[in-house]
C-alpha cells in the first residue's frame, strides 16, 4: 500500500505556495504552504516533519 508524501512549501508569495499546494494535492501527495520562516520552524517543531520541505521557490 502506499503511503502520500508530505510537503511543505514555504514561500512569502501566499498565491503561489497555494498554487503550487494544490497542484500537489490533486496529484497525490499531501502539501500544504505556509509564508514564513517562522511559520515553517512552528509547523515542523509542534505539529508533524514532511518528507519534504520546498524553500523559495
Amino acid at each position: 500500500m502506499s503511503q502520500h508524501k508530505k510537503i511543505l512549501i514555504v514561500d512569502d508569495s501566499v498565491v503561489l505556495g497555494k498554487s503550487l499546494a494544490l497542484f500537489l494535492n490533486k496529484n497525490g501527495y499531501i502539501a500544504e504552504a505556509v509564508s514564513s520562516g517562522e511559520s515553517c520552524l512552528h509547523r515542523v517543531e509542534n505539529i508533524e516533519m514532511p518528507d519534504l520541505i520546498l524553500m523559495d521557490i
